[in-house]
């Protein structure tokens, strides 16, 4: 039987669609919305709330670390990324 060999390129990497909620708050992308279980991830960290982190940080420093471990280990990614993000060969 053939596995799934999955690989997430996100697409918010380098600060590409970004979401910044009015309270501050960045996650990585508009598929993290209000209704996400996902945006407490980013809404309780305040590496990711522009109030008390600039922008070129959150980008450069904390998103960067983000998507370097979705891209090593995709399968632990979170599901917006696994959905949103991935592509998916047959080995």
């Amino acid at each position: 039987m053939k596995q799934w060999n999955v690989e997430i390129n996100p697409k918010c990497e380098h600060g590409n669609e970004l979401f910044v909620t009015a309270k501050g708050k960045v996650r990585p992308c508009f598929w993290i919305s209000e209704r996400s279980e996902e945006k407490e991830i980013f809404d309780s960290d305040d590496n990711f709330n522009i109030n008390k982190t600039p922008l070129n940080e959150i980008v450069d420093v904390h998103l960067k670390k983000f998507t370097d471990d979705v891209r090593k280990d995709p399968y632990n990614a979170l599901k917006v990324c696994f959905y949103e993000c991935s592509v998916k060969n047959k080995d």
